[in-house]
């Protein structure tokens, strides 16, 4: 204890947070060197040769009067289980792209991409506001473990031609403050945490807990330890100590290699970390993302100086949580290390503000827990040639970037628009227009009702029937027509006629919500019979004039300037985004 905190005082004195630092003057040195050579100081260094045989038992004991444990000031462990505070949230977007490229002259035909989505669940230092998919995917797939996948499908690639996917993620990430007694951790797990804990303490991808070299590892470092924060503290050190950090994407990355090696990557840094925690009986798990650092990542090479947005591609990360008996998972970050360099001799130090703690300067970009690699990119296609390819990048940046349309700012419906986009309710024309002014179409419509169902919890079922002659039943609106078909929502022309194509007017708009307000247990017929109070209120159809009383009362569906309705006027694509909204919020947000 006396050792570190003599490492904290040292601590302070530096001016940077990087990896490595500036050499220290001569005497600072001279002052490290006397503690280095002390019994104390070799035991918690682990030797700095990666010698299994050297490694000690690392004293790393909490006491209550221990400067680095964060939150030991508040030492009790709250019933509801809320053990930590968050001390500081930020917004961010992040931002996926996909380039898929024909880089043949001859096409390419039934192409398929499949790409990782943000995980539906999240740890406690993130949520997600929501996502915006353009062009928007086929289906969303999720597995058991929550991870999502996009699917998307085009019938053909010419040759040359190239289709950019874009994902965006608005999120918000927070600093975090553990606040429970550390001192008071029970040493097993209780009968309630174990079913949900079950697939943390065994091994797993890169995760070689029985592993005998893991295990002789572990048992160095833990000694006598049986309280599971000490272990997991002790564990930290021990390979934060041990690790030389190389990012070589060659290197294997497993637990067990990067034991044998000595050298690793953030991935083998948690792999580590997580195989020594589950030989030690402690459930862990390894999170995936991006690691940023506002008051690092500042130069060129990581922000453009044109559009402000962060590149990615250097911040990928990996970190490590693990789970206390009747408290809950805590972060660890084991890449990080206090580094020191004279004279040829190099000393490592743990750097304890990345155990059970999120410092405010780090921003933790959450996106999948397990693995994130290009790995999880998958596509096919047929064609003469094989020369498809799909190029990714990643992007962030600070606050809320809903959509990249250039044709919305400073629009009457830009909150509107940015809300429908943002729930998937419908999307722009392309990646960079909305044409807020260009009019919707039946089909649009209907599709937009049917998603908007689907997000206030129905499900969208139909017979499979073909309702009308002018409809295709392979059409991306085919199962919101019939499913509206079947539910009373619309019924045609006429003839069979349903018209896909045509333009919505503001009178057939509002008939359809009416009826949409009924399967949602509305009562409209005290609307039936009413005139609604338009001073072109008579030019309004009679099968519409319930509609648009209801539409109007809740409001909806407001007038034109002058008090018309406007019935038979087509609605703008900005019109529906609108009213869409409105419907929403009043059926339960």
């Amino acid at each position: 204890d006396i050792l570190i905190e003599y490492r904290l005082i040292i601590s302070r004195l530096l001016i940077t947070e990087k990896k490595m630092f500036k050499k220290l003057n001569v005497f600072a040195v001279a002052f490290l060197l006397l503690l280095l050579i002390s019994p104390a100081a070799s035991a918690i260094s682990g030797g700095a040769d990666n010698s299994l045989e050297d490694l000690e038992p690392a004293n790393t004991e909490i006491t209550a009067d221990d400067p680095e444990g964060p939150g030991t000031d508040n030492g009790d462990v709250l019933a509801d289980r809320v053990y930590y505070q968050k001390t500081g949230t930020w917004t961010y977007t992040l931002i996926h792209e996909y380039t898929i490229r024909n880089n043949s002259r001859s096409m390419a035909f039934n192409v398929q991409v499949t790409t990782p989505l943000i995980d539906g669940k999240m740890p406690e230092y993130a949520s997600i506001q929501g996502e915006v998919l353009s062009p928007a995917a086929v289906s969303i797939t999720e597995d058991e473990e929550g991870h999502r996948n996009a699917v998307y499908t085009f019938d053909y690639l010419y040759g040359n031609q190239s289709i950019k996917l874009t994902q965006r993620f608005v999120i918000n990430v927070s600093a975090m403050s553990y606040q429970f007694d550390r001192t008071n951790i029970p040493d097993q797990y209780s009968a309630e945490e174990l079913p949900a804990l079950s697939n943390y303490l065994y091994p797993g991808e890169g995760i070689n807990s029985t592993d005998p070299q893991i295990i002789a590892f572990t048992q160095k470092a833990v000694g006598s330890l049986s309280d599971p924060y000490q272990k997991a503290r002790a564990i930290f050190s021990a390979v934060n100590l041990y690790l030389t950090y190389i990012n070589d994407p060659e290197a294997d990355q497993d637990g067990a290699a990067v034991l044998a090696r000595g050298t690793a990557n953030c991935q083998g840094y948690a792999n580590l970390y997580i195989s020594c925690l589950r030989a030690a009986g402690i459930a862990a798990k390894r999170q995936n993302g991006y690691l940023y650092l506002p008051q690092v990542h500042t130069t060129a090479e990581y922000v453009d100086q044109i559009n402000g947005r962060i590149n990615l591609e250097n911040l990928r990360h990996a970190w490590v949580e693990f789970y206390l008996p009747d408290t809950g998972w805590i972060t660890a970050d084991p890449t990080f290390t206090y580094t020191y360099e004279n004279n040829g001799i190099v000393q490592k130090f743990v750097k304890w503000t990345y155990f059970a703690n999120i410092d405010n300067s780090c921003r933790y970009i959450f996106f999948r827990e397990g693995s994130l690699s290009d790995e999880l990119i998958n596509y096919s296609y047929t064609a003469a040639n094989n020369d498809v390819t799909v190029d990714f990048g990643a992007y962030l940046m600070p606050g809320e970037h809903w959509e990249a349309f250039n044709d919305i700012d400073g629009h009457w419906a830009q909150s509107a628009i940015t809300y429908c986009v943002s729930n998937s309710l419908f999307n722009g024309i392309s990646t960079n227009k909305f044409a807020p002014e260009q009019s919707m179409t039946r089909a649009m419509f209907v599709t937009v009702i049917g998603r908007l169902y689907e997000k206030l919890g129905g499900e969208i079922t139909h017979s499979g029937i073909v309702s009308f002659s002018d409809t295709d039943s392979s059409a991306y609106y085919f199962p919101y027509l019939e499913w509206a078909v079947e539910n009373g929502l619309i019924s045609g022309y006429g003839n069979g006629l349903f018209g896909p194509n045509d333009e919505i007017t503001r009178e057939q708009m509002a008939k359809i919500i009416s009826l949409f307000a009924e399967i949602m247990g509305s009562n409209i017929t005290i609307y039936e019979g009413s005139l609604p109070n338009y001073s072109d209120g008579n030019s309004i159809s009679q099968w519409a004039k319930t509609g648009v009383s209801w539409c109007s009362d809740k409001g909806i569906i407001t007038g034109m300037p002058g008090n018309v309705f406007s019935p038979r006027t087509y609605a703008t694509r900005a019109q529906v985004a609108a009213i869409i909204q409105r419907t929403a919020i009043y059926f339960g947000n």
